[in-house]
């Protein structure tokens, strides 16, 4: 009987092989519900400044491995999305925040990309230059913590509005995505305001915060990773995307 089992085993599983080398079943299944059915936040990278909360200062950063702060944007939707009347905003501890007005179109499975304002560039030759974007915004991104948000207006978000996402009964008007982003200095940036659900604390001028698979649950630490752009296999495949790339999955990127 053991024997038959066994033999049983044995062949299903040989079936299963085949069926997965033949393109019949896929070889990767999203989990349910962790898919966004709109435009999302991607990634997030800032090295400008860095603020600290406590002493109310911020400083000077140099040597970043990254030519530019940026957002990256990307559509899982089967439609294109006329961002056309759209938002992108963004803060730090301090809650001043400033907004870019968003114009183009992002086609489905595509990345949209918004380059910020130049770094003070590494001198050890680790560098990632982001040669354009999709759009520009001159705007400074602290390394040290910031609350990007994504939004169907142009309203600029209101600065005793600490968090978005839940504003007193529910997010603002038009909301879309958010990040919350900590630092990585215990006890002196290590927390922020503004986040869904939970933040992701370990931003740095080395380190990005980058969407795991395209996945949203609504809660920033579980949807969110570091990912450090001292490390040039890091840097292989997740350097930021634009319209002109194309869609991932036609170029069978990793997510």
């Amino acid at each position: 009987m053991l024997r038959k089992v066994r033999s049983i085993s044995a062949f299903a599983l040989a079936a299963f092989l085949l069926s997965l080398a033949l393109g019949m079943i896929p070889a990767r299944v999203a989990s349910a519900g962790s898919s966004a059915g709109h435009v999302i936040i991607n990634q997030f990278y800032g090295a400008n400044y860095a603020y600290s909360p406590l002493s109310g200062r911020e400083r000077a950063v140099r040597n970043a491995p990254v030519s530019h702060s940026f957002v990256e944007l990307y559509n899982p939707t089967g439609e294109d999305v006329d961002l056309t009347g759209w938002s992108l905003q963004y803060a730090d501890a301090r809650n001043e925040w400033r907004k870019l007005d968003l114009e183009g179109v992002i086609p489905a499975g595509c990345s949209f990309l918004i380059r910020a304002r130049a770094t003070d560039l590494a001198k050890d030759g680790r560098l990632t230059v982001i040669q354009e974007g999709d759009m520009e915004w001159d705007a400074r991104f602290n390394s040290k913590g910031g609350k990007i948000v994504l939004l169907s207006n142009s309203s600029l978000i209101s600065g005793d509005v600490a968090n978005p996402s839940d504003s007193g009964g529910g997010p603002v008007g038009g909301y879309v995505d958010m990040l919350g982003a900590a630092g990585n200095d215990e006890g002196v940036n290590d927390t922020i305001d503004g986040y869904e659900t939970n933040f992701r604390a370990g931003q740095s001028k080395q380190k990005s915060l980058r969407r795991v698979g395209f996945k949203d649950t609504d809660n920033n630490a579980e949807d969110f990773a570091l990912v450090d752009y001292r490390s040039p296999a890091a840097v292989e495949w997740a350097k930021p995307r634009r319209v002109s790339d194309g869609a991932w999955e036609a170029a069978g990127l990793r997510r």
